[in-house]
């Protein structure tokens, strides 16, 4: 059982950003104050499976989010209370001495304590399942398959939520030898379309800035070496 306390004084710009014309900072700020409480379980059920159990809840006094003023720019502003909570589940199985498997689901709500409102932007479950294997004593091979699921909007925002997305994955390391490293990564392989939720209006007549979201980079691989000495 776990309970913490934390607090995030606000950013330079967030408090002082005068010069762009659609974010502004706030002078008058106060950092945001953080309460958590956290149950968790780890449970070994033989020598080859283990299980993580998450509960968790947690409250966020004068909360950080940037709101329009007079409908033209975003401004910082303490917002209020925000309420989340959430379950966390981790399932590992050591298939074999070089292989590992590892699976993990969150879910999660988050509201405005105040008005009991979703606070939209973050998805509500998430999912992701990895393999580690050592195929040679020299090379290790992950691939990843990772989830996530719908995020719905905040309380002014029309727009219907925004679907979720399945993103596949890779990387491989080689150490050729005790100076030279390579690593080989792809993510996205699949080339999803992929977005991240837009800032919504802060009041039911606001305009919204990007109506269409914040596309993602598509497909992505990069070789990488790293020299020693």
């Amino acid at each position: 059982l776990l309970y913490g306390e934390a607090f995030r004084p606000p950013s330079i710009s967030e408090l002082n950003a005068g010069n762009n014309p659609v974010l502004l900072g706030n002078a008058d700020l106060k950092p945001e104050k953080l309460e958590s409480t956290e149950l968790s379980f780890n449970i070994r059920f033989s020598p080859s499976w283990t299980l993580d159990l998450n509960f968790y809840q947690y409250l966020i006094d004068d909360f950080i989010y940037m709101e329009y003023v007079n409908n033209l720019a975003l401004r910082a502003e303490n917002i209020g209370h925000i309420k989340g909570k959430g379950i966390e589940i981790e399932l590992q199985h050591q298939l074999a001495p070089n292989m590992r498997l590892l699976t993990n689901y969150s879910y999660q709500q988050t509201q405005d304590q105040d008005t009991g409102e979703s606070l939209g932007l973050a998805p509500t479950d998430q999912f992701y399942a990895r393999w580690v294997w050592d195929a040679l004593s020299w090379l290790q091979v992950t691939p990843q398959i990772t989830y996530v699921g719908t995020r719905e909007r905040p309380a002014n925002d029309s727009r219907k939520a925004l679907g979720g997305y399945t993103s596949v994955d890779f990387s491989a390391r080689a150490q050729l030898d005790e100076r030279t490293t390579v690593t080989f990564s792809g993510h996205n392989l699949t080339d999803a379309k992929i977005k991240e939720p837009s800032l919504g209006p802060s009041t039911a007549t606001t305009p919204i800035n990007i109506q269409n979201d914040l596309p993602q980079q598509g497909r992505q691989l990069t070789l990488g070496i790293e020299l020693r000495w």
